[in-house]
């Protein structure tokens, strides 16, 4: 099921923060989001780290993130490729937690200038995965390599 899309307001400073709220409850949850990738980009592997914080400050999280190339004329209706995961550990409530980057992830069917298609999910059937109340994911930062100096 998709993870559930919300406000977080700190209480003394108030400041707003969007979240995807991945809960332990529920089992697996995902969201999914897509961008179009430079022509520079050289197609190999790309990594991630995910930006979270909790509602509690116990236990380790597991994510997991998986992509998908389509590009002009393809059909959108495609299977994800392999995945790419990584534990991390929660730190102090609402503080930002910072996972390590994830090993290389290859994106299926990917070409140059297709749109990617990413799904995150939180994988609460991993044994690593012991932190038991909500995760709250803020960003993912996806780090790619290039194989041209320019898009032209």
């Amino acid at each position: 099921s998709p993870a559930e899309e919300e406000t977080i307001e700190t209480t003394t400073n108030k400041v707003n923060y969007p979240v995807k709220t991945f809960d332990y409850s529920i089992g697996d949850e995902f969201a999914q989001w897509s961008i179009t990738m430079p022509i520079s980009w050289d197609e190999a592997g790309i990594t991630a780290a995910f930006h979270w914080t909790s509602i509690n400050a116990t236990g380790v999280v597991s994510w997991t993130l998986r992509c998908v190339g389509v590009g002009n004329d393809d059909a959108i209706d495609v299977a994800f490729g392999s995945t790419a995961s990584v534990d991390d550990t929660a730190l102090a409530v609402q503080d930002l937690s910072v996972s390590a980057d994830t090993s290389g992830l290859l994106c299926a069917n990917a070409a140059e200038a297709d749109t990617l298609f990413f799904e995150v999910y939180r994988d609460t059937d991993d044994s690593a995965d012991t932190s038991l109340v909500d995760a709250q994911l803020l960003g993912i930062r996806v780090l790619y390599q290039v194989n041209a100096n320019s898009d032209q």
